[in-house]
């Protein structure tokens, strides 16, 4: 049973309570690295913390802790992993050149519901308590560079062409008995490719807005 006290409790209402919850210290369980997008056999770092309009993490055993203000780019993307569900990809830059990837899988790069669901919270927070000031100035990018989109819609179009367009042209040309077994290719041939059509289709290069986000990115 709460004390006395606390039942008469004055609570903060309106924009004092807005301006005690977006000071509000939150951890997200997320893995990252400070390399950049790359390979990596398992992820070494894991821990993000937003404080206010600040945000602290330690990689590689070192703590950092910066000013949102600081942040000059933010880019959302995702990428199929090991998994068969996308996996998001938050890229942070900051004006120092420091560089942090937060991931939305687990430590090997594969899907985890319980990741997922994590990382659209910490995307959604971040944006959320950046200051409108900053936010007129960062650039937010949607979806991966203009070069690699290029070199992704060249291996769709191959995948395509090879797993569902040569079971279409050999329709033509068995015989009706084996049709079943084509049609299984081409079935086969869809379903490998699928993922990666999802994956051209999020990671179209685009600009977006930190008060709507991309919603096939965050989750």
């Amino acid at each position: 049973m709460a004390a006395p006290h606390e039942a008469f409790r004055v609570r903060p209402q309106g924009p004092a309570r807005d301006a005690a919850e977006a000071a509000a210290e939150r951890r997200y369980p997320l893995y990252l690295a400070e390399r950049g997008i790359r390979v990596y056999w398992r992820l070494p770092n894991c821990g993000l913390t937003l404080r206010g309009a600040r945000l602290a993490w330690t990689a590689d055993g070192v703590a950092r802790d910066y000013d949102l203000d600081e942040i000059r780019r933010i880019r959302l993307q995702n990428t199929m992993g090991s998994g068969h569900d996308p996996i998001g990809i938050c890229q942070i830059n900051f004006r120092d050149g420091r560089v942090i990837t937060v991931y939305g899988g687990n430590d090997r790069g594969t899907s985890d519901a319980a990741q997922a669901a994590h990382y659209a919270v910490f995307v959604r927070d971040l944006h959320a308590r950046i200051p409108e000031e900053a936010a007129r100035r960062i650039v937010f990018n949607a979806g991966i560079t203009g070069g690699r989109f290029a070199a992704l819609s060249i291996a769709a179009a191959l995948a395509a062409l090879l797993f569902i367009g040569t079971p279409l042209v050999l329709l033509f040309f068995v015989p009706s008995t084996e049709t079943l077994k084509v049609l299984g290719l081409l079935g086969a041939g869809a379903a490998l490719c699928w993922p990666m059509w999802k994956l051209w289709e999020n990671n179209q290069p685009r600009p977006y807005s930190p008060r709507d986000l991309p919603e096939d990115l965050v989750g």
